[in-house]
């Protein structure tokens, strides 16, 4: 079957049918079929196809360790390289569909479990599900023992996610529960910066002032990151007309902004306000 053909089947079957039909589909990765080389001859076969670049019958002798295959082991090697040959093909709805079929196998599986998840969530963003891959973030969050940095970056990420959707209090949450975690202060002023941001994106400088300074005052901030915390800050200023105080905002941060041209015109900018305002 042609591996366009063979996407569209597989996504179309994941998003139309119920539980029975996601049984369906389980057994037909996973049930012993027609006679067929050893495993280790598919893998073999199946990495000598990508080396050529052929993803196509990759895909097919991948498929089929999968419906041969017992061994866990073998089998997460298998789904693995599987998810390799979609991800290189830039096949993301089929590769959100089989990370599906395969947390299926896996949820027994804390630790397995727990990688899907997290490429799930990835995936899903990638290929457009946004709804989807909201909520798989949520379930990575879940997770037990999951390290406060861990934690930090899937906050993060759905923050980012809830904003792109216009949900800003959901996003706002993620933001500041990300605050709470006893995080390095590097990251901690990552999510200050995260949240100077969102506020100003949403026309609230006063919050949005209050945490670009917090990231401007941090010790272990990013160069960098202290420089856009400025911009927002200078930004600000201009607007209040306080041309003095952003021109010197602008000026403090030019060496350290990844884009100097743009502080360079609004330095020119605001020379020309503050010589006029006397």
């Amino acid at each position: 079957m042609h591996s366009g053909t063979r996407s569209g089947l597989l996504a179309s079957m994941w998003r139309g049918m119920a539980a029975p039909g996601l049984v369906c589909l389980v057994a037909a990765l996973c049930a012993a079929g027609c006679e067929r080389p050893p495993l280790a001859d598919d893998l073999s076969e199946a990495r000598r196809a990508m080396r050529e670049g052929d993803a196509a019958t990759a895909q097919r002798y991948l498929e089929r360790c999968l419906r041969s295959a017992t061994d866990p082991d073998r089998r997460w090697e298998a789904w693995n390289e599987l998810l390799g040959t979609a991800r290189a093909g830039g096949q993301e709805d089929w590769l959100a569909d089989s990370l599906e079929v395969m947390l299926m196998e896996y949820e027994s599986d804390p630790v397995r479990s727990r990688e899907i998840l997290f490429r799930l969530a990835e995936t899903s963003e990638k290929a457009g599900r946004l709804e989807r891959a909201e909520m798989y973030w949520g379930r990575c969050l879940e997770q037990a023992d999951l390290d406060p940095e861990s934690k930090a970056t899937v906050l993060r990420r759905r923050a980012a996610l809830n904003n792109r959707l216009r949900r800003f209090e959901a996003a706002r949450a993620d933001w500041r529960a990300c605050l709470a975690l006893p995080l390095p202060g590097a990251l901690r002023a990552e999510c200050l910066f995260e949240l100077a941001d969102g506020a100003a994106a949403r026309d609230l400088p006063g919050e949005a002032e209050r945490y670009a300074r917090e990231v401007l005052e941090s010790e272990e901030a990013d160069p960098a990151l202290k420089s856009r915390a400025g911009f927002i800050v200078g930004d600000i200023q201009e607007q209040r007309e306080q041309f003095a105080e952003a021109l010197a905002t602008f000026q403090s941060i030019r060496d350290a902004y990844p884009n100097p041209l743009a502080v360079d015109v609004r330095i020119e900018y605001l020379k020309k306000k503050v010589k006029n305002k006397r």
